[in-house]
């Protein structure tokens, strides 16, 4: 119904770029990703030089898995952006990182969060996936932890970065300490919904984060019950299949 409305007031004032936003978000907000890029475009046919919608359909490429379409918005919007907003421009070399990650080309991942925090050091979104990602791709672990200090330093309750943190103890093989702050993860997991009245589900990979920390604190079977529930909402996941099939951790 917001959809339908924001359309008729684009029909009558065509170049307004916060309702296009409005409306791509809708689209978005509905996992209708080929709508939304398509408004999106639309919306620059009017505003070929707005920052910000150039980085929306970044973002919504990268969502539908179109990498390649993304890296190339997020260099034209880095083009555009303004030179003295080192915010803007950490964001996008941020989104490039990230785009790059999951398209599975760890080579220039981590030299585009360098690029990032050249622009803005103390940016903790940059710090989280810089840390989270150089542990998953087997890096440096002491800068990784450090960097994932300073992020739950600054947002001590934010259960995405307690989660990072948890993961790089985890890795470094420190499991007792891991446990502590994957219940962190929990807690502020638990909070988080009550402020804003939805219901406690962990995601799929913080279930598996926790069943992995579970299994080497010696709890093998409140560990298969968390992968069993991670399985159910990523069922095409093969790690999390021969975990629950076998009943132990593999690292790989």
């Amino acid at each position: 119904g917001a959809a339908e409305q924001l359309q008729y007031a684009l029909d009558i004032e065509p170049a307004n770029p916060e309702k296009w936003r409005m409306l791509v978000y809708c689209y978005a907000n509905e996992d209708r990703l080929s709508e939304a890029q398509e408004m999106c475009i639309k919306a620059l046919t009017y505003n070929e030089n707005d920052v910000e919608l150039m980085r929306l359909l970044g973002i919504l490429y990268a969502q539908d898995k179109k990498y390649d379409k993304a890296q190339e918005i997020y260099d034209k919007t880095l083009a555009a952006a303004d030179k003295n907003d080192m915010d803007m421009l950490a964001g996008l070399y941020e989104l490039k990182g990230d785009a790059y990650y999951q398209s599975g080309d760890t080579v220039r991942v981590l030299a585009m969060y360098e690029k990032a925090l050249e622009y803005a050091p103390d940016r903790v979104s940059t710090l989280n996936n810089y840390a989270y990602n150089l542990a998953c791709m087997g890096g440096d672990l002491n800068k990784a932890e450090q960097m994932s200090y300073r992020t739950i330093m600054a947002e001590p309750e934010n259960p995405t970065y307690l989660d990072t943190y948890a993961w790089i103890l985890f890795c470094k093989a420190n499991y007792k300490e891991a446990l502590l702050y994957m219940e962190k993860v929990i807690e502020a997991e638990k909070n988080q919904a009550v402020e804003q009245g939805e219901e406690f589900k962990l995601d799929a990979t913080i279930k598996e984060h926790y069943g992995d920390i579970l299994f080497m604190n010696a709890r093998p079977d409140e560990a298969l019950e968390q992968w069993k529930q991670a399985l159910v909402d990523d069922p095409d996941n093969k790690l999390l299949q021969r975990k629950v099939e076998h009943k132990t951790y593999f690292f790989k």
